[in-house]
């Protein structure tokens, strides 16, 4: 699986404190193994919230929402609860 950062996720990681900064980092590189295995997802809060688009938690306040088309996740939002529903509204 190939990893896209577009330049809206970038801006947000790179705004966000050293520590989320490094768990963001962390739950991207986690990606492909919890595709690799399904029963995975449930431990980084993995789930699918439309045809292309998944969710992943980072954290209890943070989300990464990204569309996953073939082998390419293109990272698209890093955000907070509401960031994402407002979002996830604009689809």
């Amino acid at each position: 699986m190939r990893i896209l950062m577009t330049d809206p996720f970038l801006q947000s990681l790179n705004a966000l404190p050293p520590q989320e900064k490094i768990n963001a980092l962390l739950v991207v590189s986690n990606l492909r193994e919890a595709f690799k295995q399904p029963h995975a997802h449930s431990g980084i809060g993995l789930r699918k919230i439309g045809k292309h688009t998944w969710e992943v938690r980072v954290g209890l306040a943070l989300r990464i929402v990204f569309s996953l088309n073939n082998d390419l996740a293109e990272l698209r939002l890093l955000g907070h609860h509401d960031e994402v529903q407002r979002y996830l509204r604009s689809l």
